[in-house]
């Protein structure tokens, strides 16, 4: 029978949209490459002009780049350029991009400039961004920069009233509020008084005479309704509030998980005092995403422009965790060093046994620690994970297990070598699963962040009690 050489149109549709797709990644791979060398060309550009003193041609590469970008632009520049770049356009250089800079680069600008010179930018700052520049600052410039109209110090002590990582740390000022009792006229008319609204504001809270918020309106809602109508009737009062005192991470839980686009945010008396957005919400999962990532690697500082002492300081401490795993595995070894004198294979063999339970602790305390943070593990499942991820490191230890006491079995030509290896690969990693599923789970009970115990404490628990089973086998069995 003669083949096909033709293909139907489903498969042609589907390897046409391979090699669209495929495409579109070398694509984007090559324009991401190419924004890489205008950026230094651009950086190269900029040198040029500081050095010639073109300031005129300078302020014009300058006049449409965003605070950010001018911000990246002052960190990639030398010392001794920077100050020129100051120098030559003091003016471009505000509030705004003051706000984007790593702390070591906005403590020299301020100096070099002056806290004085950003007062009349400070002033167009959401009271948001002013309160993260604030707590961002050294504190001899902080008491500079308090220095702004009441208004402004009214925010600030509502913000530093809250603790560190809540939502009324988190939450915005720009909010509209309306009793439920007017009508659509009195509600546009209010709108339409206010000197400045915010273009954040797209929706109007209904709150009753207590200023608990009950109902919300989407402005475009509001605008188009009948004049005459009552707000109340035409509010949404599906709301779901949180309190000014929670954890922000609790808050980016309740937005996901009721797919809400704003949330209300309450004092415990129900008053409403701030108001969390896509954006809010946004800039907390960045930042709990990037601290639960950090402490997996045993580290709380993050960024490469932290100075050295701190930065040297906060990896200390971690890393003297790890010198218990420098301490105790020696320990060990010299417990069953009559048996590595013997059998000079064990010490070959040795590290692969706590390699295996390491990467299987360290898998399980990620997915238990997301687990946490999405609280999709609850108390009532506390000994079901447990038992999930000891039947998981079960099977994976079992499998890897056999196919390593194979090859060692068949290396050193000793059955029982490979039998030792099987075993102690199998206990090692149930051993790290459970430890790795429990260790999070304790430290939630005490009290402390689950992710503590990631990183070097886990590693260091599955190291030293590998040593331990696989040389207590061979001690048993080879000896």
């Amino acid at each position: 029978m003669k083949k096909n050489r033709y293909i139907n149109k489903e498969t042609f549709r589907a390897v046409y949209r391979a090699l669209k797709n495929k495409s579109r990644l070398r694509s984007t791979k090559i324009a991401g490459q190419k924004a890489k060398d205008l950026k230094c060309l651009f950086v190269q550009k900029v040198r040029s002009l500081l050095g010639s003193g073109s300031t005129v041609e300078l302020r014009n590469q300058l006049a449409n780049l965003h605070s950010a970008d001018i911000a990246d632009l002052y960190e990639d520049l030398s010392r001794a350029y920077r100050k020129k770049l100051l120098h030559a356009v003091p003016d471009m250089i505000d509030a705004n991009v003051l706000l984007h800079l790593e702390k070591p680069y906005k403590s020299d600008v301020i100096e070099l400039l002056g806290a004085d010179h950003f007062m009349p930018s400070l002033r167009s700052l959401a009271h948001e961004d002013l309160f993260e520049l604030i707590k961002s600052l050294e504190p001899q410039h902080q008491m500079c920069f308090m220095v702004i109209h009441n208004a402004r110090k009214d925010a600030l002590e509502l913000w530093d009233k809250y603790v560190e990582d809540s939502v009324g740390r988190s939450m915005s000022l720009d909010f509209l509020l309306i009793p439920q009792s007017w009508t659509v006229e009195n509600a546009i008319s209010y709108i339409k008084s206010l000197n400045e609204l915010s273009a954040s504001c797209v929706e109007v809270f209904t709150v009753n005479d207590s200023l608990n918020p009950v109902g919300v309106i989407p402005l475009a809602t509001l605008i188009t309704a009948d004049k005459q109508e009552l707000v109340k009737d035409i509010a949404n009062y599906d709301i779901i509030t949180v309190n000014a005192n929670l954890d922000k991470e609790k808050a980016y839980v309740l937005f996901s998980k009721y797919h809400s686009l704003v949330l209300p945010v309450v004092e415990n008396s129900g008053k409403m005092v701030g108001v969390l957005r896509a954006d809010d919400i946004l800039k907390i999962a960045e930042e709990e995403a990037t601290e639960d990532y950090m402490k997996l690697g045993g580290l709380s500082e993050w960024k490469v422009n932290s100075p050295l002492w701190y930065t040297c300081f906060t990896r200390l401490r971690w890393l003297s965790v790890s010198i218990l795993n420098a301490l105790f595995s020696p320990c060990i070894i010299y417990l069953f060093q009559d048996s590595i004198q013997q059998v000079i294979s064990l010490a070959t063999l040795m590290p692969i046994v706590g390699s295996i339970g390491g990467n299987v602790g360290v898998q399980t305390v990620s997915v238990v620690i997301k687990a946490f943070s999405s609280e999709q593990l609850r108390e009532q499942r506390f000994f079901k994970i447990i038992l999930k991820e000891a039947a998981v490191g079960s099977i994976n230890g079992l499998a890897i297990g056999i196919f390593l006491g194979t090859m060692a079995g068949f290396w050193f030509k000793s059955a029982t070598l490979g039998a030792v290896l099987a075993a102690a690969t199998f206990s090692c990693s149930t051993w790290a699963a459970v430890s790795g599923a429990l260790l999070p789970i304790v430290f939630d009970k005490l009290g402390f962040d689950a992710s503590l115990s990631s990183g070097p404490l886990v590693t260091t628990i599955t190291d030293v009690s590998g040593f331990v089973i696989f040389l207590g086998l061979a001690t048993l069995f080879m000896m």
